[in-house]
């Protein structure tokens, strides 16, 4: 089947108090800033991506343009935002 990345919040503290759903209008249309595209499913934990859409760069460049959004309050004490990992279905 296909591969996914998901993307949480690094601060796990937050994981639990953020629901991103009200972010997807912004997440989707950063994301597409990079890759125009790709289907972006936003669930109240996370974000999900098909993997196979997704080079290596992309995923960086994707975190700096949040971090210039309203969402950088989220990265607080980390300077990381969101990480990913590979996952199988969604």
């Amino acid at each position: 089947g296909k591969k996914y990345r998901e993307y949480v919040l690094a601060d796990t503290k937050l994981r639990d108090e953020i629901d991103l759903t009200k972010y997807k209008k912004l997440i989707r249309k950063t994301i597409h800033q990079v890759i125009p595209d790709i289907k972006v499913k936003v669930k109240p934990d996370k974000y999900i991506l098909e993997k196979d859409a997704i080079t290596n760069g992309q995923p960086r460049r994707i975190g700096r343009l949040m971090a210039q959004t309203e969402l950088y309050e989220f990265a607080r004490s980390r300077i990381v935002l969101f990480e990913g990992k590979e996952i199988f279905a969604i």
